[in-house]
């Protein structure tokens, strides 16, 4: 009686060669099926990014707030500036840039969804999900992001998306003191530049309006001139004083003549200026005053530039020491091999299990007394409709 008990490896192995017909059938459409599953299941093309984010001199973000993936026992230092950069991918703004960016509606088969809101929802959780993946090793604290879909090229560009938004975001939205520093010292010498614009167009304006071009050398000619109409003035004045006794009428009146349009002459030239190719004398003090001030101002606006200039130098530099920077250890590539289906694992795994599976099954089976083993056969034949 012990001895027909007694069970060994190779009654096991009789007990399921008495089902091979089972076993092989059991297996057979268990692989069939695991090999039409890896067939027709989408090819997935995976590309991945490997950064390591340099810690900036003015972080100011804790380690609060982690990414459910991340885990705890993360470094320091440039694992803040990590986890701020994986925060920032895994917020619904980037999400929907990504979306719209590649069109991932339509790649989600959603674009004919009526509710679009409900649409962008649905695709953010597949690009979550399914699409981006991103986390932190925290044997290096290097940030990995891989994207993984049916076009080896898409998979590319969304890494490298990922990888240009964030040099963006790390350029133009960082806030740090010299970055605030050179924005106020840009702005201010855009107001100083606009004033010395409007001073010059106004000096412009100013000279078109009194016909001064060159105030030095047009009153230098204007005063040779006014001298020279002076000179000729007095000279015929003491003619016709001196000679007044000694002439005729007619020259006497000639000569008076003469003195009327130079006085008409001098007078232009004192209040009119000369048929507009010279001021006014009266105005002549008037546009030296102006031309000192105009000087003046530009002077003035030359030297507050050269002053800023040097501090506008170093608040960029500054700014660029703030600015946390992203050294990029593997730049993404188009996958050469597919990373899913895994045909041959897949078959082999499905194969195996199915294999054992059916001998157990085989082997369970010869356990069962013969009533239990007449309500298998009756259930067997009911699913394959044989008839008794």
């Amino acid at each position: 009686m012990e001895n027909k008990e007694r069970i060994d490896i190779f009654d096991i192995i009789l007990m399921g060669l008495k089902h091979k017909i089972f076993i092989l059938f059991f297996t057979g459409i268990a692989s069939i099926i695991a090999v039409s599953y890896s067939l027709l299941t989408p090819e997935l093309w995976t590309s991945q990014a490997v950064l390591m984010p340099e810690k900036s001199n003015s972080l100011g973000l804790g380690s609060s707030g982690l990414l459910g993936s991340l885990g705890g026992g993360l470094f320091s230092g440039s694992n803040d500036e990590g986890i701020k950069m994986l925060t920032i991918l895994s917020s619904k703004n980037t999400s929907i840039d990504i979306i719209n960016k590649f069109n991932l509606l339509e790649y989600f088969e959603l674009i004919d969804n009526p509710d679009i809101k409900k649409a962008y929802d649905i695709a953010m959780m597949m690009l979550r999900g399914e699409v981006l993946s991103t986390y932190i090793n925290q044997e290096n604290g290097a940030i990995v992001i891989s994207a993984k879909t049916k076009d080896k090229k898409l998979s590319k560009d969304i890494v490298d998306y990922c990888i240009t938004f964030l040099e963006k975001y790390n350029r133009e939205y960082t806030n740090s003191k010299g970055k605030n520093k050179r924005i106020f010292l840009e702005k201010r010498i855009k107001e100083i530049e606009k004033e010395e614009n409007e001073l010059l167009e106004e000096s412009i304006e100013y000279a078109q309006k009194n016909k001064v071009i060159h105030i030095e050398e047009q009153s230098k000619q204007l005063l040779l001139v006014y001298k020279e109409l002076i000179s000729q003035k007095v000279e015929l004045e003491i003619k016709r004083r001196f000679q007044s006794e000694f002439i005729n009428k007619e020259s006497l009146k000639s000569l008076q003549n003469k003195i009327s349009v130079l006085n008409e002459e001098i007078k232009n030239l004192e209040i009119k200026g000369n048929g507009g190719y010279f001021p006014k004398i009266s105005d002549i003090p008037d546009f030296f005053t102006q031309k000192f001030k105009q000087e003046t101002a530009l002077v003035i606006f030359q030297e507050i530039k050269k002053t800023i200039y040097p501090q506008l130098e170093l608040a960029r530099l500054e700014e660029l020491k703030d600015t946390p920077t992203l050294d990029i250890l593997e730049y993404p590539m188009e996958a050469g091999l597919r990373s899913w289906p895994k045909r041959a694992v897949i078959c082999i795994i499905i194969f195996f299990c199915a294999l054992m599976f059916s001998f157990i099954i085989s082997v369970s089976y010869e356990y069962l007394d013969k009533e239990q083993k007449s309500k298998i056969s009756l259930i067997f034949k009911s699913l394959l409709f044989i008839k008794k």
